[in-house]
């Protein structure tokens, strides 16, 4: 009991006397050190650090005196302090950022471009300096659906002086052009910093050529690679901007001794759309797998339709009608609350797909029963023309034998064989060679072997007919 009491009263002597630090924020002799250090500072032009010290003296010693002084202060260099920050964030002369949804933020790495000798020498990327842009290059990958902005700092008074670029791929030699295509587009945000127009990153993209699916569109395999070498580009930028000398002193050239001098920077990227691309690349080779892989997609980039869109699609290569539909409303439903116009057009042309093809699947299984109504004439016209399916050409040329119209029929019946594509998915089939899972090719090969016997027959009664 007198140790427990000796302890009480120790801890009160510490209390009022100080001689120990429990929770107790500070004195008000390092509140006015820390405004002294502050004051040298900004002598001494260091305005960022200055306010970092300031601020902290009204966040940990808000009641001193000295406060008072540390606010009129801070108040006075503020919007100094805020440019030489930013300065050092984006180190002296123009540079890139990526700010991404999520919020982490990435610099991108520039590279020295020399004038003469691109065939002869690559440089090393890792030295800062290529000759060329080659097969060695890095590019930074951007996925532009995961992008909040993309912002360049620079003192430049001209923005003309930054350009798109193109990157083309040689096969001989193996060395990459870097094409001009114009001007970024951008909006002055603070001074020295612009927000470049995401859209016209992409403006140096060929128009890439689809492969229809039904109502969707699938690059067909083997083109991928050809695409991505396509899609690469940067932004650059002549070297008599400020730019500092954090490179490497050029080399001299093994073949052609010196390779020339520095003509420009540049900054390169390979754009990609949306993870879509991503996961036909990367999927494993089996339906189930790619729709497993997406769904993780899912959770990682919650900003991105285009990943229901491509599990909407393993199910329609597996001819999973209801799965589709389902996958593709939850492709729309999330473009509608993003906002994101051309994912909403897509999915709304899947959604009328998988419809359709529920309506097209009950006239399959009973083309006996099959009326030649204007209803059903009607329909088979909206899907040759929204879709172009063989189904409803096959479809429409049953209609027409209904009718007598065997030549017209025999038209009809050539063109669902001609439309059968070795990539249609098991949907576009609507059971027409059975319900199970089979290898494409095999469906293709089944569905023309109908397609054929059936114009064969229009033929021979076409000629019966005369």
């Amino acid at each position: 009991m007198k140790r427990f009491f000796l302890i009480i009263v120790i801890l009160s002597v510490v209390a009022v006397t100080g001689l120990f630090d429990f929770g107790y924020c500070g004195s008000k002799e390092e509140a006015q050190a820390l405004y002294l250090e502050a004051s040298k500072l900004i002598r001494e032009e260091n305005y960022a650090d200055a306010k970092a010290l300031l601020e902290r003296i009204l966040e940990e010693y808000p009641d001193e005196e000295i406060a008072i002084k540390a606010d009129e202060k801070l108040s006075e260099i503020s919007n100094k302090a805020d440019k030489q920050k930013k300065e050092r964030t984006f180190y002296k002369g123009p540079a890139l950022y990526v700010t991404y949804l999520s919020g982490k933020i990435e610099a991108f790495e520039a590279y020295k471009i020399t004038k003469n000798n691109l065939a002869a020498e690559t440089g090393d990327p890792k030295d800062g300096i290529i000759r060329a842009l080659s097969a060695k290059t890095p590019y930074h990958e951007l996925v532009l659906s995961d992008i909040d902005k993309m912002q360049l700092f620079t003192s430049a008074s001209d923005m003309s002086v930054f350009r798109l670029e193109r990157v083309k791929t040689c096969r001989v030699p193996a060395y990459h052009l870097v094409e001009d295509k114009g001007v970024v587009k951008y909006t002055k945000v603070d001074e020295d910093v612009y927000n470049l127009d995401l859209s016209s990153l992409d403006a140096y993209r060929p128009d890439q050529k689809y492969y229809r699916l039904g109502g969707i569109g699938r690059r067909k395999k083997g083109i991928l690679s050809i695409l991505a070498e396509q899609c690469r580009g940067g932004l650059s930028a002549p070297l008599d901007m400020g730019f500092d000398a954090s490179f490497v002193s050029q080399k001299v050239g093994t073949w052609g001794g010196n390779p020339g001098p520095f003509t420009r920077i540049i900054w390169t990227w390979e754009i990609i759309n949306n993870y879509r691309e991503i996961l036909w690349d990367k999927a494993p080779g089996t339906y189930q797998g790619g729709i497993k892989l997406a769904k993780e997609y899912t959770a990682e980039h919650p900003n991105d339709p285009s990943i229901e869109w491509f599990i909407a699609e393993q199910y329609e290569l597996m001819g999973d009608c209801e799965n589709y539909i389902n996958w593709s409303n939850k492709q729309l439903e999330k473009a509608k609350t993003l906002s994101v116009e051309s994912q909403i057009e897509i999915a709304t042309k899947n959604v009328k797909w998988g419809q359709a093809i529920k309506r097209i699947a009950v006239m399959v299984k009973n083309t006996e029963t099959l009326e030649p109504t204007e209803e059903n004439i009607s329909n088979l016209e909206m899907w040759i023309d929204e879709f172009d399916s063989h189904l409803a050409y096959y479809l429409l040329s049953i209609i027409k034998e209904k009718q007598g119209e065997y030549k017209l029929a025999e038209k009809f019946a050539k063109k669902a064989e001609k439309k059968v594509q070795e990539y249609d998915p098991l949907m576009s089939y609507a059971g027409l060679v059975g319900d199970d899972v089979i290898p494409l090719k095999d469906a293709q090969k089944a569905a023309k072997k109908i397609y054929k016997a059936h114009k064969d027959e229009m033929k021979r009664l076409r000629k019966q007919k005369k």
